[in-house]
Formats: C-alpha cells, structure tokens, sequence
C-alpha cells in the first residue's frame, strides 16, 4: 500500500542450509566409541565386573566381598585351569621322571610364543661338551618342559615348541629323562610337558 509500484531491487538469494566444520558434542552417533557398550540383562552393565584367577571363586568368595566388593555391583568370576591331575587322592596310573635333574649356572628368561631360552651367566656350550646338555635334551623353565633343538651359544639355545608362559630370572633345569608308568597315588609335585601331559618328579 506504500509507494508508485516503480522501485526495483536488487535480491541475493543465499542457499536454505549452510555447511560449517562440524564436531561431535558427545559420542552417542560414534559406533567405535569406548562409551558404546552392548548392553545385557547382568554380565554386560555397567555395574559388572570380572575376576580371573587359578583359584576357585567359591574358595575365597567371602573374604573377596567383605573386604572388598564395591556396593551395588555385580561380580564374576573366571577360572584359568591349568593342566593338572585329579587331586582326589585315588589310585591311577601316574607318568613319572626315571631322570637326573641337573640345574645349570645362571638365570634364563623366556618369552610366550617363543622358541628361545636366553640366558645370563649361563653355558650352554659349556654344558654340552660335558654331555650335561645336547641337542635332543629334555630342559624345564618355570615347569614348563621343552626338547632342545639347537644350542647358539653359551647364553642362547632354541626349543621345538614354543613356551605358553613369560618368565624372567628363572633356572633351568636338565633333565636326563625316561617316561614309565606305575600305579601310585596322585600325589607329589607336578610340571606339564610341552605336549600337555602332566608328570610327577619322583624323589
């Protein structure tokens, strides 16, 4: 209602959306974000947790909560079983060592998934010209046995299979070693060979 109807303008039209550089303001559209959990009925909250360890949880349950479950939440417990026999004191046929086990000087690390003993303070090749140890002898570190297949040198030797455990500072032990069977009671200390049988050291 204002005017001739002869004014003219000119008009810049700017698109209906602007694109800026973006950011996420939290991380619930993030699918690889820490904080994306599956969600469950107990195990999958966030107010579970789990224990591992080689003992029964039945064993030391009590003293775990009345010391040091936190309120409110839930626990779990994981078993990591080693191979091990029955310990119910039963008669049954038991593999033992006819052997001589000899510990050589030294300390020796090994790592899991590995074939390599090294050792400090050690001789190896030492210990092979004296016929202690050669190439196809049967050595223990940390329980764990193992066949020779190589002696490098004094502080270096190489195994067929590869340790299932890390151990640092260890010793190691020869064992000059026939398997036999005889029936006796599942006692005495026990060390698994790599093949997962498990043996008892016979004094």
């Amino acid at each position: 209602s204002f005017g001739d109807g002869t004014a003219t303008a000119n008009v810049t039209l700017n698109p209906s959306y602007e694109s800026l550089e973006g950011r996420f303001l939290n991380s619930d559209g993030i699918l690889s974000s820490i904080d994306r959990k599956i969600q469950g009925r107990d195990f999958y909250v966030n107010y579970s947790y789990l224990l591992s360890g080689a003992t029964e949880f039945s064993k030391y349950k009590k003293v775990f909560k009345d010391l040091l479950h936190p309120a409110g939440f839930k626990s779990y417990a994981e078993l990591k079983r080693l191979n091990e026999l029955d310990s119910t004191p039963v008669t049954s046929q038991t593999i033992f060592l006819d052997s001589t086990v000899r510990t050589l000087s030294g300390l020796v690390n090994v790592a899991n998934a590995s074939i390599y003993v090294t050792g400090s303070n050690t001789r190896f090749n030492v210990a092979n010209s004296l016929g202690i140890m050669t190439i196809g002898s049967y050595i223990a570190v940390n329980s764990e046995i193992r066949v020779v297949s190589s002696i490098i040198s004094n502080t270096s030797l190489a195994v067929t299979s590869a340790f299932t455990i890390t151990a640092n500072n260890e010793q190691l032990a020869v064992l000059n070693v026939v398997y036999t069977g005889i029936e006796t009671e599942t006692t005495g200390e026990e060390i698994t060979d790599e093949d997962n049988v498990s043996l008892m050291i016979e004094p």
